[in-house]
Parts: C-alpha cells; structure tokens; sequence
C-alpha cells in the first residue's frame, strides 16, 4: 500500500487557491502545474491513501472550495469557513468533505488537524496522529511532503519519517519539498531530503554499534549506498565472529573489508564512513594482543563490562606466547596459562592481577556470585568496577 503524506498551511498568494500556481520539475524530468503541490503530487504518483494534515486555522476552506465545484454539503463547507476564521476546525468537520474529495480524486483522502506544536507536548501529539492515521499494513510506503505547511513542520516530519519506520515499521521512501523560493528561469525544482532521514539512521547505527559492539546494525545502511553483497560478507562475517569471540577472523574480515571502504562511499554514508573506519581501526593493528586490548578499552568505554573482561583476560594469554604458537588453538591458551600460572613465563608480579581479572570475566560471563568479598564489592558498583577494571588493563597490557 502506498500512501503520501503532505502539509497544508495558511497563504494568501492567490484569492482562489491561496498558493502561488508553479510548475513544478521532479527528478525524472516530470513537470506537474499546481498550487496545492500534495494533490499535484498525488496526482502525479496516484497513492492508495493521501493523508492531508493542517492545523485548526490552516486554509482548509480554500482547499475544500477549489476541490468540489458543486453544491454538495453546502452546509459543512459554511461551517468550514467560520471554523477556519476562528482557528477552531477539527477532524468531525472535515470527514464527510475529505469523502467527496476522494471521490473526485479517485483515491481515499484523510483530512486530519493537528496541533501547531508549540511545546513538547503538542509536538508528540503531532506524531502521534501521524502514527495513528498510517495503515496496519506492513508492507506500506510512505512519501512524506513537507512544501506546505508552518516553517518548523518540516523538522518534525522528518522526526515523524524516523518515528514511523521504527514505530510503525512502514518504509518512508521520500521526502519531498517543493522549493518555491529555488524557482529561477523556468521550473521549480523538487528536493529530495531522503539523505536527511539516511543520516539521522547512520547516527542510530553508530549509537548501537558503541552500546552492543555488533557490525551488523550497518550492513542494511551499506547495501542502500550500493555495496556489493560480496563486500557486505565480510562485514556480515566480522560480526559473527566477534560475538563468538573470534577476534582473530573478525580481524581478517574486517580488513577485507576496509579496502572496500578505502575505495569511498556514496551520498550520506560517505559523511560517515571516517566514523566507521575508526570502528574498525582495532583490526589493523599487527600483534594480536594489542588487538584485543583495543577491544576491551572500547567494550569498557562504553559500559560493556563482559566483552571487556573477556577480550582482557584473551590478550593476556596471548602476550605470553612465544613465536610459532598456534593462538587459534584452544590447548594452546590452556597450555600458557598453565605455564603462567606455575612460573615458567611472564612475570609472577602480574599473576594476582590476571587471577583477579579472571574472577570479574567468570562472574560476569556466568552470571554466578563471586565467593571473594573484593570481587563481589567491585561487581555491586559500576563506577567501581569500571575503574578495577581499567587498572587491570593498565597492568596486564599496557598501552
């Protein structure tokens, strides 16, 4: 199901239409001749469903008097007029006049008020009768068109856009504005600030990626701007084998990756792909334990106090083997703790340190208490286990 939504105001352009007739030229060289741009537009796209939204003194008698020429509900129209010039219009008024209009249209026309949006308060009721007017429809598509409307309307529309598709779970498609104020020699060109609501989800994904650590909240945001599947699998790979604790094929994953991400992306993902680089930077580096470390200074920066433990307690093995060691054996890693343990590699200074540690990951990781009275005071406060914690990564891998 396709549906438009589009914004109607107040103007007195035109004695007739209330907006100025334009030509308007869209991307694919169409060029449609109206005042009101959501029914050109609708006009143009033919949606199953438009959803007209004003406030209570928008010019919703201009708009219903250009719409039906007959006689038809004479007596609501009247009765629009007066509502309009006391800013008292609401949504029982205009049900019966946005039928005929359907009916002359050819396709369902909701008329539905909303509040100037003032405050926060009227700001969420505007999104809110935005949520309630979309279909239950999953498969819906949304065109949002902000050309018409108060000048702050558009900020929340795109607010709206990015609202409907994580509460709604529509597709916003477009967002649209016609750019009178653009008009030159000829017609008026017709934006697209689709890249608008692409940035708002790039900063959405960043903020995930930092909470939960997980390259896969960018892989849909890559395949928009036009990446190869093949190039997506190794992002796709580095994901799974990071939340498995695989650090050593992320790492090789990930720099398959980046030599893809080197070669520059489109649009609003190449205003964020330095942000990405840097998320991956860790899998650059040559010594696995410095790898690991990076790691687990980025999962306690961020909170992420079991990631951390793990990758820690990982790279500190890992620093005690020697040259030829298989580190993706798992015996290996049992065999140099063993040897650590016993005195036969790494300093004794160090081994409270890493038993301590070890403690935090198991306690964490099993989500069982620690019999020890320290470790369990350190786990019962965040700012106090966040700074254990950083002292230990201070002393078992140094920067």
């Amino acid at each position: 199901m396709r549906v438009q939504v589009s914004f109607l105001g107040k103007s007195q352009l035109d004695s007739k239409t209330g907006y100025r007739t334009a030509r308007y030229r869209f991307d694919d060289g169409a060029v449609i001749e109206t005042a009101f741009f959501g029914l050109g537009l609708a006009g143009k796209t033919r949606p199953d469903r438009l959803i007209l939204l004003g406030t209570p003194g928008s010019m919703w008698d201009v708009l219903v008097e250009h719409q039906i020429a007959d006689d038809r509900l004479e007596s609501e129209r009247l009765a629009l007029i007066d509502a309009v010039r006391e800013n008292r219009v609401h949504d029982d008024l205009l049900a019966p006049l946005a039928r005929v209009i359907g009916e002359r249209v050819g396709y369902q026309v909701d008329l539905r008020v909303i509040p100037y949006g003032r405050d926060a308060m009227e700001q969420a009721q505007l999104l809110d009768i935005i949520a309630r007017a979309m279909p239950t429809n999953r498969s819906c598509q949304v065109t949002i068109d902000v050309t018409h409307g108060l000048r702050h309307l558009p900020m929340l529309a795109l607010v709206a856009a990015f609202y409907l598709e994580h509460v709604c779970r529509v597709k916003v498609t477009d967002i649209l504005y016609g750019a009178l104020e653009m008009t030159a020699e000829g017609p008026t060109p017709v934006l697209s600030l689709r890249g608008l609501l692409d940035g708002m989800k790039w900063i959405e994904a960043l903020s995930a990626y930092d909470r939960d650590g997980d390259y896969g909240v960018f892989i849909p945001l890559l395949e928009a701007a036009g990446l190869a599947p093949q190039d997506l699998s190794h992002l796709e790979r580095a994901a799974h084998a990071e939340r498995v604790f695989n650090h050593q094929y992320a790492a090789l994953e990930l720099r398959n990756f980046t030599q893809r991400l080197e070669a520059g992306l489109p649009g609003m993902a190449a205003l964020f792909a330095p942000q990405l680089a840097k998320r991956l930077a860790w899998a650059q580096l040559n010594e696995p334990q410095r790898r690991l470390a990076a790691i687990a200074r980025e999962r306690l920066a961020h909170g992420d106090f079991v990631r951390c433990a793990i990758a820690a307690c990982a790279g500190f093995i890992v620093s005690l083997a020697q040259p030829g060691e298989r580190l993706s054996d798992y015996d290996t890693h049992e065999r140099i703790e063993e040897e650590f343990r016993a005195g036969r590699r790494g300093s004794p200074d160090l081994r409270e340190d890493y038993e301590n540690l070890k403690r935090i990951r198991n306690a964490l990781a099993h989500g069982t208490p620690p019999r020890e009275d320290d470790t369990r005071r350190t786990l019962a406060h965040p700012e106090r286990l966040a700074r254990r914690l950083q002292f230990l990564l201070d002393r078992l891998l140094p920067q």
